[in-house]
């Protein structure tokens, strides 16, 4: 084999490694915007911003719920949440804080497949 031609398959195999890498980094940035890799709970879908922000005003001002966000899910309905609860436990504290104040809850897992009312 000639230099060239081991130096083609060295920048062949360099290019497919890239490629590789390239599309893990992807596929990581895909999951931690959707949310994969962490509990979240969900407290409340709402048809108007009005409706969820008075929600979203209870729930920030109560010890535990302070980290709840907005999360625009289509045109119509917004949903509030708690993203990245570092484990179940955890996520199940938050939602009985948020049933003392009459809010539904969802706690969602990591994968998604696990969704379980609490």
């Amino acid at each position: 084999m000639s230099i060239g031609q081991s130096f083609s398959r060295a920048r062949s195999h360099i290019v497919f490694i890239l490629a590789l890498l390239s599309a893990a980094a992807y596929i990581l940035w895909v999951e931690r915007e959707r949310g994969v890799g962490s509990w979240r709970v969900e407290l409340g879908e709402y048809e108007s911003g009005e409706e969820a922000g008075r929600q979203w005003d209870l729930l920030r001002s109560t010890p535990g719920l302070h980290a709840v966000q907005i999360v625009r899910t289509t045109d119509k309905s917004v949903r509030l949440e708690v993203r990245e609860v570092s484990n179940e436990a955890t996520a199940r504290r938050i939602c009985r804080i948020a049933r003392a104040k009459r809010v539904e809850c969802l706690v969602v897992s990591p994968l998604k497949a696990g969704a379980s009312a609490t």
